[in-house]
């Protein structure tokens, strides 16, 4: 619920937010004139454009909220070092469920639900931990596997946000529909369907495709239906489109946070079990257990890298034959393992 809350405040406290939104309301705007004035290739030029571009705007409001930084220009900086880290995860899983659904159609649909649910957090923990794309995959379904119950939550306040958002889309198309005009077209359409029902069987669809599309185009070539549902459909993605970025992003950071000192608590009761110093264990975390998974902050690195990518600017770590495994070193460079 504090995501949430925090999402919400992030309109008034951090304007930053607003640009998904902007950027998503001029999209539809632009594409829309561009296909009606220019031409269908230029819209589709444009479409493609603003879909590469989103990433940058994700991974600059990702950043800002992770790290809690309002530093000037750390917008920049943050969209400019995720952005690379941001957009592979996106294509990798938009090119898996577009191959899903070619090849099995209406199943393949409903795989793409479990790979969208496990890999939804692929792209912040790729900016939080400067992963690549195969690690912050595999990070993000670590992540919804250890904390189920608080992820089924957060896909639930996102189903109830885009329910109320499909409402507001709604009462505002009709709104603008009413005053355009557009309303008596629609009506003279639905009596149309209404007046043959044979129209809409699935069976009559090849002897009444004609009609069907000459409805269509009705629909489709009257200004005075398609600006209702454009300028709808980009002021709801203004007002929603916010929301959506920052709730995730406040979201993530609670579930690393949680996810981590529950494991440093498993970690630091372990140590004190095998040292035998069951009383001891405030102690046993503060010499082997991290409180706080590793992260990297574009804002620490040198401002000479950050003007370029930084994929190659990440502190690294030194090799541990060990790493990934359940134990500790001790003072002498020993490895115990846990049992």
């Amino acid at each position: 619920m504090m995501a949430s809350a925090n999402a919400i405040a992030s309109y008034f406290k951090m304007p930053v937010v607003w640009l998904n939104g902007i950027a998503a309301a001029l999209g539809i705007i632009l594409v829309y004139f561009a296909a009606v004035y220019v031409h269908l290739v230029v819209a589709a030029l444009i479409g493609a454009f603003f879909l590469i571009a989103f990433p940058f705007f994700f991974a600059g409001t990702y950043g800002m909220i992770l790290d809690g930084s309002k530093k000037k220009g750390a917008f920049m900086i943050y969209a400019r070092y995720g952005y690379t880290r941001c957009l592979p995860p996106a294509l990798f899983v938009a090119v898996i469920c577009l191959l899903l659904y070619v090849l099995f159609k209406d199943i393949g649909l409903i795989i793409c639900i479990p790979v969208v649910f496990f890999t939804y957090f692929a792209d912040i923990t790729a900016i939080r931990h400067n992963l690549k794309t195969g690690q912050a995959l595999k990070d993000s379904a670590k992540r919804v596997l250890g904390g189920s119950f608080l992820v089924i939550i957060f896909y639930l306040a996102n189903i109830i946000a885009g329910i109320l958002m499909a409402f507001l889309f709604e009462f505002i198309f009709g709104g603008l529909l009413s005053v355009s005009g557009g309303g008596a077209i629609v009506t003279s359409v639905s009596q149309t369907l209404l007046e043959n029902p044979s129209l809409l069987n699935p069976a009559d669809v090849a002897a009444n495709q004609e009609t069907l599309v000459s409805l269509g185009n009705q629909l489709i070539s009257s200004s005075e239906i398609m600006l209702p549902l454009v300028f709808s459909s980009a002021i709801v993605s203004l007002l929603f489109m916010p929301f959506f970025t920052a709730y995730k992003a406040f979201f993530f950071k609670d579930l690393i946070a949680a996810q981590a000192a529950a494991e440093a608590a498993m970690r630091a009761a372990r140590a004190a079990a095998v040292r035998g110093e069951s009383g001891n264990a405030g102690e046993a975390q503060q010499e082997g257990v991290p409180s706080a998974p590793e992260t990297y902050n574009p804002l620490e690195a040198n401002p000479a890298e950050t003007s370029r990518d930084t994929a190659s600017s990440a502190p690294q770590k030194p090799y541990d034959p060990h790493a990934g495994e359940d134990g500790e070193y001790d003072s002498k460079g020993r490895w115990f393992k846990y049992k």
